[in-house]
């Protein structure tokens, strides 16, 4: 059994355009990609942690391999299980990468 048995996006703005009926380029909507394998763990309660010295609710505990690294204070994630079903979703308040894997709260 892996121990990363979810799947986490990100909310990133499109790097397309498209033409409008004028002719005109037109930026594309934000758009979600795929940042790989991770397993999504529900607080267990009304958890807080202080980020930047304020007290701040977190709901998910995301854990990503190591290698995951691009992803920043701010952006909103989604994390679908197995069947493809949102588990979780908000925004990343805190990051923090050791030796063995990536941890994000949302």
């Amino acid at each position: 059994m892996s121990r990363y048995k979810h799947t986490l996006y990100v909310k990133r703005a499109s790097t397309s355009t498209s033409l409008n009926e004028d002719g005109d380029f037109v930026a594309q909507s934000d758009e979600f990609v795929n940042i790989g394998l991770c397993r999504a763990e529900p607080s267990s309660a009304r958890n807080s942690l202080v980020v930047d010295g304020q007290q701040v609710i977190y709901s998910w505990k995301i854990y990503l391999p190591e290698l995951y690294s691009n992803l920043s204070v701010g952006e909103s994630v989604v994390v679908l299980d197995q069947n493809q079903s949102v588990r979780a979703e908000g925004v990343v308040i805190h990051i923090v990468k050791d030796d063995k894997n990536v941890k994000i709260w949302v």
